[in-house]
């Protein structure tokens, strides 16, 4: 059995215009999200990371898995991928990983979690979708072969609200 983490970046910073979209950073509320989120992200016992070169993805990878020693690709080509490119990256993952994540943007992950489950999930930010498959080889995953175990955000918590407020 194979494990997907599709996590979006948390909340980012529209503060300089003069930026790139590539280089903007998170915002104050999206570093909260992406703190408060970590505790549960750890729970699911993640393998691999496989994470977009974005200056918000990589913040948001830094903030979830700084105390830890996962290993992690950074990847440019996860910039705004589409369903092509992220099915091809699980498609590749090494068959000795069980559970891997993809930290990336949308549309592309919410295009990715409906195309994997059949369920339609809007992956808002810092939102995971948690995708288990009852196959063996992560080439083997397609269509319609996963089962939406969990869709997780910071908004749905009453503790998270209370820290915004």
């Amino acid at each position: 059995m194979k494990k997907l983490i599709v996590l979006r970046h948390a909340k980012s910073s529209w503060g300089n215009p003069n930026l790139k979209d590539y280089d903007r950073p998170l915002n104050e509320r999206g570093r909260l999200s992406a703190q408060f989120m970590a505790s549960f992200i750890h729970k699911l016992s993640i393998d691999q990371v496989f994470c977009s070169t974005a200056a918000r993805t990589k913040e948001t990878y830094s903030l979830i898995f700084s105390d830890t020693s996962i290993n992690t690709k950074f990847d440019d080509d996860l910039y705004h991928a589409g369903l092509d490119k992220l099915m091809s990256t699980i498609n590749s993952i090494d068959e000795n990983l069980n559970t891997a994540c993809i930290i990336g943007h949308n549309p592309g992950l919410s295009l990715l979690v409906g195309h994997l489950t059949g369920e339609l999930q809007n992956m808002v930010t810092c939102a995971y979708a948690e995708i288990s498959f009852e196959l063996d080889k992560w080439k083997e995953i397609s269509g319609y072969t996963g089962n939406l175990i969990d869709y997780n955000y910071p908004k749905k918590h009453d503790k998270f609200l209370k820290l915004l407020a």
